[in-house]
């Protein structure tokens, strides 16, 4: 893969492992979701959380990867909420939609801002272009708006290795990106959704002052 790509794939990757409260889907949950063309046998590589990540408040990373079966590996990285590209995040979302008008002739639709059913906005953009691979990603600031989730799907080329290492007959995802994120994100919402009703069911034991009553007690 092209060290550019490499390198914003590798920028995400924390240095421990971070059990919080939000778990990962399985290699085999996330081979089923992006849909192989044949069976993928995937790696999962977990880390978090980096608060001083160059591209936000970084909470939990997961990395799917199979180097001896597709050239294809899919990133998911959840960020505190609002934090995700900064203060560049705005004029990122701009330039999606103008990019989605822009090219909304051609076949391929790196570009496009889909309005889920609960109102919120999930914008998938190219992240990165080789020669060498490419880097996808769709992101949103999620109903609770204490996360932002990136879902991003990385391709190595191959273009920049000699003939004799390159796969063969690598495995190719039957599902795009913009069919895989709303997955993900279902499988993240529904985990905070039962962490909220978790805390609501626990409430703090409330000790009350009630007279006492002398009864039968003599000095």
């Amino acid at each position: 893969m092209n060290v550019k790509i490499g390198i914003m794939v590798s920028v995400l990757i924390a240095t421990h492992v971070y059990a919080g409260d939000i778990s990962a889907l399985s290699p085999q949950e996330m081979a089923t979701i992006v849909n192989y063309d044949y069976p993928v046998t995937l790696g999962l590589k977990e880390s978090g959380p980096v608060s001083s990540h160059e591209w936000g408040n970084l909470l939990h990373f997961w990395s799917y990867s199979s180097k001896t079966q597709t050239l294809h590996s899919y990133h998911i990285a959840v960020f505190a909420g609002g934090t995700l590209f900064g203060t560049n995040r705005v004029a990122m979302e701009n330039r999606i939609q103008e990019a989605e008008i822009r090219f909304a002739a051609g076949p391929d639709k790196y570009f496009s801002v889909v309005t889920m059913p609960d109102g919120h906005k999930v914008y998938y953009s190219g992240l990165a272009f080789g020669p060498g691979g490419a880097l996808m990603g769709g992101f949103a600031t999620l109903p609770n708006g204490l996360y932002d989730l990136l879902v991003a799907q990385a391709v190595d080329f191959e273009d920049d290795m000699p003939q004799e290492q390159k796969l063969i007959n690598p495995a190719k995802p039957q599902s795009t990106l913009q069919e895989i994120y709303p997955k993900v994100e279902a499988f993240i919402l529904k985990q905070l959704r039962n962490n909220e009703r978790s805390q609501s069911d626990v409430e703090p034991d409330i000790e009350q002052d009630t007279p006492s009553e002398n009864v039968g007690v003599t000095p």
